[in-house]
C-alpha cells in the first residue's frame, strides 16, 4: 500500500497488528516450541490479511478492539481478491524464507542474534514509537507511549509519570 498509496499511513502497532491510517488491516502470530529431546525448535506462524472484507469490530466492552480495513478501501483487485491473496501469501512466505536464509549465515542454524537483530531493526522501521497507546487488557486502561524494543522482543514503554517498563507480548495496546 506505501508503494501503490503515497497518502496512506502503513505502521506496525507492537507486538502483532498492521495498520493503515490507524486502521487493522493485518495481523500476525507466532507461536513456537522446543522439543528437548530432538533439541529443535519449530515455529508456526499465522498471517491474516483483509483483503477484500473490512471486519466489523467491537469497539467498546471487554472484548473491544480497535476499527478495520482492508486492502479493497486502499487500491482496485480482480473479483473477490482471491489472486491478490495467493500473490501476497506467496510474497510472505518468500520474505520468511528469505530471512531465515539470512540468519543461518552460511552454517545448519538459525543465528538468533542476526535474527532477532533483523527482526527488530525491520519493525522499528514501521513502528510509531512516542504516540500515546491504551494498555486494553488492564484495570485502568493504563496510557503509555512506546519507546523503542529490546533485543529480546519485549516493547519498552514511558508511563505518564515518566517512568519506563518492559511489556511482554501478552498486553493487548
Amino acid at each position: 500500500l506505501r508503494e501503490r498509496e503515497a497518502w496512506a499511513k502503513v505502521a506496525v502497532k507492537w507486538p502483532n497488528d498492521i495498520l493503515v491510517d490507524d486502521k487493522k488491516i493485518a495481523g500476525i502470530l507466532i507461536e513456537n516450541h522446543y522439543d528437548e529431546v530432538a533439541k529443535e525448535s519449530w515455529y508456526l506462524i499465522g498471517i491474516g490479511v483483509n483483503v477484500a472484507h473490512a471486519p466489523k469490530i467491537d469497539l467498546i466492552g471487554p472484548q473491544r478492539g480497535r476499527m478495520s480495513t482492508c486492502i479493497a478501501n486502499h487500491c482496485d483487485i480482480e473479483g473477490d481478491g482471491m489472486k491478490m491473496a495467493q500473490a501476497l501469501a506467496f510474497d510472505i512466505a518468500k520474505s520468511i524464507h528469505d530471512w531465515v536464509a539470512a540468519s543461518i549465515g552460511g552454517g545448519e542454524y538459525v543465528n538468533i542474534s542476526i535474527a532477532s537483530e533483523a527482526i527488530i531493526r525491520e519493525w522499528s522501521e514501521w513502528a510509531e514509537f512516542g504516540k500515546e497507546q491504551v494498555l486494553r487488557d488492564k484495570p485502568g486502561n493504563a496510557v503509555v507511549t512506546p519507546v523503542g524494543i529490546e533485543p529480546d522482543g519485549r516493547l519498552r514503554v514511558r508511563q505518564r509519570n515518566g517512568s519506563e517498563t518492559l511489556l511482554a507480548a501478552d498486553y493487548l495496546l
